[in-house]
């Protein structure tokens, strides 16, 4: 569609086919959009995205997890956020995504962008006998990788049965073109043994 405003042509873009692009190692497809420009400047650009975050799985296994954002455009940036985001899995734990915002300019993710949830170990209690979760969040790097990262520097108590859990670190980063990198590292307190010098609970590290 073509509109004419004081001697000034204005023209308008509707998408009628998906389009399946990639943003550094992130897989996209441009579900609609439309935009609006003149012979000096764009205008106007608003589009809906799904996105597949390496490494996530949908919460039942079954295959990759899909994101859905609005992004809009303006002064060279895409922002793009997305809400009621369904449960995942991440390495077989549970992920629960609270917030995902995007910032992209020139291709490659900017400052701003965010994305934290918790994971939840449904094979763990907490103290008040609840699944386990301790924060987690992601990075979108931009040579393609993405890291998950999970700190939990407060020493958080998860258990089982008697058993006192605590994960000081997880990390996961996936690769475009090869396996993740994975680590987890904590450590275990089995109740009633103690360290005879110090008198402290007896650390099993893993």
């Amino acid at each position: 569609e073509i509109r004419e405003t004081n001697g000034d042509k204005e023209f308008f873009i509707n998408q009628k086919e998906p389009i399946e692009s990639k943003i550094q190692g992130i897989e996209l497809t441009i579900t609609s959009s439309s935009l609006a420009f003149t012979s000096s400047n764009l205008t106007q650009l608003q589009c809906s995205i799904e996105a597949l975050l390496p490494g996530l799985q949908n919460q039942d296994g079954s295959g990759p997890h899909q994101v859905s954002l609005d992004i809009s455009y303006g002064n060279g940036i895409f922002n793009g956020s997305a809400t009621n985001i369904p449960a995942a899995r991440l390495q077989g734990f549970q992920a629960t995504i609270d917030e995902l915002t995007l910032v992209i300019q020139s291709g490659e993710f900017q400052a701003g962008t965010q994305i934290s949830g918790e994971l939840v170990f449904d094979f763990l209690d907490d103290v008040n006998n609840g699944p386990g979760k301790i924060d987690f969040n992601v990075q979108l790097l931009n040579n393609g990788d993405v890291r998950y990262q999970a700190q939990n520097p407060q020493g958080q108590e998860l258990k089982k049965g008697s058993v006192s859990i605590f994960f000081e670190q997880i990390e996961v980063v996936s690769h475009p073109a090869s396996s993740p990198d994975i680590d987890i590292n904590g450590w275990a307190e089995l109740p009633g043994v103690v360290d005879s010098s110090t008198q402290q609970p007896v650390k099993t590290t893993f």
